[in-house]
């Protein structure tokens, strides 16, 4: 079984409450043990109220933390039609510089995304064969679930349980998107914004926005799954 981590799409789900010893019931939006259809739909959970079965002893939530911790992704880059490239590199400041060289015409769309943390805590356990049987025949919504693919004939299905949260504390938040585009000659740089980088035989320009949130409060940034396929469970 493949188990992932993914980052949810945005910071709002609050952390679910969890007691200290990281045994019994756990509550709120997003727990470890709630179900999830697709990793498409990361805070859609299947089982949502009033939680996940109980953790038992022999599986309990383990607890690590990382203190200033920072996170950075970049996605896209600027094409270039000519000998040279647009290569999308981080400033200093977190913010992307679009360097280009030698001559031709360069376009592109990215996005940077960085994330800033006082304190990340992750919890995570190692569900038990017994745990998954007992989730999947709960008699409420996830039984109903794995009855409508039953009913669709599916020859096999999948879904997937949490195993482990990211849990932000004293975040911030820094987004950088934009396009690119223009002719340029042998070199030069473009800032985020809205920027033109003069060069020997024309212009690149630049434009893109930045958003800054800081002071967040708590939330669940990543989530970590496991995959249930039906083979697994195919004495049902």
């Amino acid at each position: 079984m493949d188990k992932c981590w993914f980052i949810l799409p945005h910071p709002d789900v609050r952390p679910p409450d969890i007691p200290p010893s990281g045994i019994g019931h756990l509550t709120g939006p997003l727990c470890p043990g709630h179900l999830i259809s697709s990793p498409a739909r990361l805070d859609s959970v299947i089982s949502s109220t009033p939680g996940p079965l109980p953790i038992s002893p022999d599986m309990h939530l383990h607890l690590s933390s990382a203190d200033d911790y920072s996170w950075t992704r970049h996605k896209g880059r600027a094409f270039h039609h000519a000998a040279g490239a647009g290569v999308p590199i981080l400033a200093a400041a977190g913010l992307p510089v679009m360097a280009e060289v030698e001559a031709g015409i360069s376009h592109g769309k990215y996005r940077s995304e960085r994330w800033d943390f006082e304190k990340l805590n992750t919890y995570t356990m190692s569900p038990t064969r017994a745990y998954l049987e007992d989730t999947l025949e709960d008699g409420g919504e996830v039984s109903n679930w794995v009855k409508r693919q039953k009913l669709r004939g599916l020859s096999s299905w999948e879904v997937y349980m949490i195993t482990g949260i990211k849990v932000g504390i004293g975040a911030k938040m820094t987004v950088v998107e934009g396009k690119a585009g223009g002719q340029e000659g042998k070199g030069g740089l473009g800032f985020s914004g809205l920027a033109e980088g003069h060069l020997a035989s024309g212009t690149v320009t630049q434009i893109g926005t930045a958003v800054s949130q800081e002071k967040m409060s708590d939330f669940v940034w990543a989530v970590r799954l496991e995959k249930i396929t039906k083979g697994r469970f195919d004495s049902r």
